[in-house]
């Protein structure tokens, strides 16, 4: 799930106070003197639009990424592309805009203070902006996005009496396999995903009359069933062949055979 920023203000604030203070940390004077300047308002404009494009710029960039590489499970590569993407991809953005900026007015930007005046600040208002964002995400948004997922899962469990998985109904699982090696569920468009509750407290989890037991390690839905065959001659033991995965065969234990025989009767050849 994607966290909703809620940074308008945040983005607009820090705009504004980065745009006065990048014009006051080249003026020699004090923040009275700079804004009784009569280009003042002329120059704080276009350092204003400078930093919300780029702090916009941050924000697109920080919700992109947040699909791709989460915080807490790609924490160097988030970081990583973080920094190229959200730091230094804009500052050559913010370079350029400046200088077009100054060519509007007749300057050339090597012919200005800016690098050696302005770089830093920059630079500086770039990386504050992306740890907001990560503390944001880390801190706020985490405990939000659990909170919601907890209130959503149990409207939906009041009102459908359906579990999820992976924003899919449990019910439209046709099998799951569960040992040391593999933990994966199948469902009925063919989508595979991890399964972590095991056999015993997964079968709980399912309507008991659609589902069965085969062995230990193996769950699967009645409507799964391309057929079944008794596999002892006192009829004791059945196997069935799954429609999903593809012909995938379970020998049934003798328990559940006896407890389901009614049921797989009727999907003998």
């Amino acid at each position: 799930m994607t966290p909703q920023y809620k940074d308008t203000i945040a983005r607009g604030s820090m705009s504004l106070l980065s745009a006065h203070f990048i014009l006051l940390n080249a003026f020699k004077g004090n923040t009275i003197e700079l804004i009784l300047r009569p280009k003042y308002a002329y120059s704080m404009s276009g350092s204003v639009i400078i930093a919300l494009a780029t702090t916009y710029s941050v924000c697109r960039v920080t919700r992109w990424l947040d699909q791709k590489y989460h915080w807490e499970e790609h924490f160097i590569n988030r970081l990583m592309m973080q920094s190229l993407f959200g730091i230094l991809t804009p500052m050559v953005a913010v370079i350029v805009l400046v200088t077009i900026y100054f060519a509007i007015g007749g300057w050339w930007i090597l012919d200005t203070y800016w690098f050696s005046a302005n770089l830093l600040p920059e630079l500086l208002m770039l990386c504050v902006f992306n740890c907001y964002y990560m503390i944001y995400y880390l801190v706020v948004c985490r405990d939000r996005i659990f909170v919601t997922s907890k209130k959503v899962s149990a409207k939906e469990q009041r009102t459908t009496g359906q579990d999820f998985l992976f924003g899919k109904p449990l019910t439209e699982i046709v099998y799951i396999e569960s040992t040391k090696e593999e933990q994966f569920a199948v469902f009925i468009d063919g989508k595979i995903t991890p399964w972590k509750n095991g056999i015993k407290n997964g079968f709980k989890l399912l309507p008991p009359d659609q589902y069965m037991i085969g062995n230990r390690s193996e769950i699967f839905s009645f409507d799964n069933i391309l057929h079944s065959e008794y596999t002892k001659i006192d009829k004791s033991m059945m196997r069935v062949t799954l429609i999903m995965p593809a012909n995938k065969v379970i020998q049934i234990s003798r328990e559940n055979t006896s407890a389901n025989k009614s049921r797989l009767k009727k999907y003998l050849k």
